[in-house]
């Protein structure tokens, strides 16, 4: 993640960062690597183990997940239980703890 500040991250787009600013970096793909891309209010709301166990029943051994659709729909309906929830540590509470700020519950937001 790229901030400015506590809660104040990099956005690109009208009145925003300039691209250039942008971290850049470089992966290697191999076959059967899985990316998910989200929204800050995807991740400040999910923690990693818990996006692996929603996973994990749809990884084949082939080279495709089963029903990616699904997949997305369980993940933001999972995210948007969380972000309401007012007493989760959320990602977003134990990252805003860090910075000093008496913060609990999820984060509602855009959650893409």
């Amino acid at each position: 993640m790229q901030w400015h500040g506590f809660n104040f991250p990099h956005q690109v787009g009208t009145s925003g960062d300039d691209p250039s600013c942008a971290d850049f970096e470089e992966h290697f793909v191999e076959d059967n690597d899985i990316f998910l891309i989200g929204t800050d209010g995807f991740w400040d709301n999910l923690f990693l183990p818990s996006i692996l166990d929603i996973l994990r029943p749809f990884v084949r051994r082939s080279d495709d997940l089963f029903d990616p659709e699904l997949i997305a729909e369980i993940l933001g309906k999972e995210t948007e239980k969380f972000s309401n929830m007012p007493g989760y540590m959320s990602p977003f509470a134990k990252q805003a703890q860090k910075y000093f700020h008496d913060y609990t519950g999820g984060k509602i937001d855009d959650i893409t």
